[in-house]
């Protein structure tokens, strides 16, 4: 049963996580982000005859520009580690660095369910998520839209020459990336009940992060010697999971997807578990 006072904790817990130097530091970077790449795509689209060229071709003719194309590549550079990095430091500090310092016996102590207390925090960081992504979409898209069109030239709204992404696919990139920071955020919150503290959780999912990689260029090698189970689990490691976003341009696969799923299933089953039976100092 969900507390009647629910809706207060959440935004507790919203004004906590936004106040934190993690999140003030993911929103600015999401900003940058976003101005930064129609600013790239301006500065190329700048050049003149004179300038650079691939071929006896000026970049400028190479380099597509278009209110898409710069949200897409926003979107890109938003999830290029630093911005995740971000969100898994608001994520450790929302529960592993409260237990550290042990200001979440406040919440424990009140009467209401342990399973309310994470799933506030879930929102919370949640909402930090799509503000971020919102941030980064919005002057993309709309600056590149206003300089550019939103499509390139003789392009309809809904898809650019040779099969390009429309716009409809790009929400879609925007909508999934979403999916994996809540992903990453409920791998974070239960590492946190493992580890305690900031640094140990971030270093215990960097570790995490590192083993699946590991564990990716092995079944690579594997699929590459003719082992084709090998190529049916790579869908399913954290690392393709968490990419699941990329496939706005490169085809959506529905296995990662499903693996993203059981990823964050068994994230809070076990947090909410763990949760429930740890003593809070």
């Amino acid at each position: 049963m969900i507390p009647r006072h629910f809706p207060r904790m959440v935004l507790a817990e919203i004004r906590k996580v936004f106040t934190q130097g993690s999140a003030i530091a993911a929103l600015s970077i999401a900003l940058v982000v976003g101005i930064g790449a129609v600013a790239g795509y301006a500065w190329v689209q700048s050049f003149d005859e004179s300038g650079p060229s691939f071929n006896g071709t000026p970049v400028s003719q190479i380099v597509i520009a278009s209110g898409i194309e710069t949200a897409g590549k926003a979107l890109w550079a938003r999830n290029f580690f630093v911005l995740p990095l971000f969100l898994l430091l608001a994520s450790a500090s929302s529960v592993g660095g409260e237990l550290a310092d042990r200001t979440l016996r406040e919440l424990v102590v009140r009467p209401v369910p342990r399973w309310s207390i994470l799933a506030a925090k879930l929102v919370a960081l949640s909402t930090l998520s799509a503000a971020t992504l919102v941030v980064t979409l919005v002057p993309s898209l709309g600056a590149g839209t206003a300089l550019f069109g939103l499509t390139s030239e003789g392009a309809s709204a809904l898809g650019a020459p040779l099969g390009a992404p429309g716009v409809g696919a790009l929400l879609g990139g925007y909508a999934a990336s979403f999916l994996s920071d809540v992903g990453l955020i409920c791998i974070a919150t239960a590492a946190s009940l493992v580890v305690p503290s900031v640094g140990g959780t971030v270093v215990g999912v960097a570790l995490l992060l590192m083993a699946d990689l590991a564990l990716w260029g092995l079944l690579k090698l594997l699929g590459a010697f003719g082992v084709a189970e090998a190529a049916a689990v790579i869908p399913w490691t954290l690392g393709n999971a968490l990419g699941g976003w990329k496939g706005w341009q490169e085809g959506w696969e529905p296995a990662q997807f499903g693996a993203l799923a059981v990823f964050v299933a068994v994230s809070l089953t076990f947090a909410i578990a763990r949760f429930h039976r740890m003593d809070v100092p």
